[in-house]
């Protein structure tokens, strides 16, 4: 019996070697690293794109300041007009400037979109908006580090269930910022709004309002 088993022990060792295979790979493990663009691919924006109209969702992003004197695109006359759903604009910190006339209405222009979304960076001198992201079915979109100046109506329009979080609205001469319901609004400040022309913050029907500032 003795015999037997340690036959059968030496079996199940040389049976388990033969499935382990080698132990030293030819070669060192390759990275399993991904860069940010195979992750999510982006587009870049230049002032040579522009107007620009983005017609597909995706991730943008800008890689230089431009300042827009021209005429712009789509319905709003826009620097930038967003057509699709689903579009992110990574400004980088650099800043979109609009000519303070009636030939380019708006910087970033989405009339009835969903989930876009304007991170890190200023807009400013544009005649009747810096950012318009609303319309009937402009829901779920977000603002995010930006700052804006100088806009004759409004500097930033938002529709339903969207968000503004920690930007900075400066002496436009119309309305700083406006939400429309179920919105929240958080860690802004809004200054040298005229009193007489319209309102700092202004929010339709069960928003939040949270640790802002507005003089």
């Amino acid at each position: 019996k003795i015999g037997l088993m340690s036959l059968t022990t030496v079996l199940l060792v040389c049976h388990a070697a033969c499935l382990a295979g080698d132990l030293n790979p030819p070669s060192s493990p390759g990275s399993t690293m991904k860069t940010l663009d195979e992750v999510e691919p982006r587009i870049p924006i230049a002032k040579a794109d522009l107007p620009l109209t983005i017609d597909r969702p995706g991730s943008y992003y800008f890689t230089e300041s431009i300042t827009w004197t021209k005429a712009g695109a789509g319905a709003g006359n826009a620097a930038i007009d967003i057509q699709s759903n689903n579009v992110t604009i990574d400004m980088k910190g650099f800043s979109l400037t609009g000519p303070a006339s009636s030939e380019c209405t708006v910087g970033i222009y989405a009339e009835d979109k969903q989930r876009i979304r304007i991170m890190n960076g200023s807009i400013m001198y544009f005649t009747n908006y810096c950012i318009y992201l609303a319309g009937e079915g402009g829901w779920y979109n977000a603002v995010e580090d930006i700052q804006c100046q100088y806009a004759s109506m409004i500097l930033i329009r938002l529709g339903d269930r969207s968000s503004a979080k920690n930007c900075k609205f400066y002496q436009g001469t119309g309305m700083g910022l406006w939400v429309g319901d179920t919105s929240i609004v958080s860690d802004c400040i809004v200054q040298n709004i005229p009193k007489t022309c319209a309102d700092g913050i202004r929010t339709d029907y069960n928003c939040i309002v949270s640790n802002c500032t507005v003089n």
